[in-house]
Parts: C-alpha cells; sequence; structure tokens
C-alpha cells in the first residue's frame, strides 16, 4: 500500500507541474522600447489628431471676427477678436465696449471650440440682425 500511495503521489506531482506549465503565460519576446507606447502616450495622439481641425479654423479667425463663448452655467457672450499677441499664441478677445473680456491661447481656443463652448458668429447674419433691428426701430417711431 505504500508502494501505491508513492507511486500516486509522483503521478498526481507531475500532472500538477505538466498542467501549471501549459497555463503559465508564453513569454512575450522583448520589443524595442522606443516603439511600445503608454495609454496616456496613444490618448494624447488621439486628442492631438482630433485638435488638428479646430486649430485650423482658430487659425483662419481674422482680426475683428466676433465670436460667442459658452459659459458652464449655460450663459453666452459675444466677444470680438481685438488681436493675437505672442507669435499668435495668444489671443484678445474685447466686449462692444472695446473692454477686454477674454484673452486665450490657441490650444485653449481649440478645446472650447471642441467642447462646442466656442462659436464663431457669420458677419453676414449680424449684419442682417443690426439692419432689422435699425428698421423695426424706424417703424416703432413712424408709427
Amino acid at each position: 500500500l505504500l508502494d501505491l500511495k508513492k507511486a500516486l503521489t509522483e503521478a498526481f506531482k507531475q500532472q500538477s507541474v505538466s498542467a501549471a506549465d501549459k497555463e503559465a503565460p508564453r513569454p512575450v519576446p522583448p520589443r524595442d522600447s522606443s516603439t511600445i507606447k503608454t495609454a496616456v502616450e496613444r490618448q494624447a495622439e488621439i486628442e492631438d489628431a482630433e485638435l488638428a481641425e479646430y486649430l485650423v479654423r482658430i487659425d483662419a479667425l481674422q482680426t475683428g471676427t466676433w465670436v460667442e463663448f459658452a459659459l458652464v452655467n449655460g450663459s453666452k457672450f459675444r466677444c470680438k477678436l481685438s488681436t493675437r499677441v505672442g507669435d499668435e499664441s495668444c489671443y484678445i478677445f474685447v466686449n462692444r465696449m472695446g473692454l477686454k473680456v477674454v484673452e486665450k491661447t490657441r490650444q485653449e481656443l481649440a478645446h472650447e471650440m471642441r467642447r462646442g463652448r466656442l462659436q464663431v458668429l457669420e458677419e453676414r447674419l449680424l449684419l442682417d440682425r443690426a439692419m432689422d433691428a435699425i428698421f423695426n426701430n424706424l417703424k416703432r417711431k413712424a408709427a
């Protein structure tokens, strides 16, 4: 009986070792560490690609262009691009009275546009609204 017990124990040990070898993950051959990217780096590349479209739109802004910023609380305000400072990396916006209300970098503006918090207003629409307001005032005064 002792011999049988030893034989069964040895067979069980061999079976356990072979099963563990099969379940063990196979070693991955080493790759060049410069090509391995972390999840953060991959996410940054994706965001940069998405921002490229908005950066082109920001670069196309001309001095005097009216934009509308949407605040977190839901209110909106309009302002005009007054100037670009420091190799066009800083954009300064003024209100209707010419007072500085917003100063943002090119990247910040692209992020705002991507989030839908910055909208470029078409000049034609602004002129149409202004003309409508003038006509309405004249009609009211004439009546």
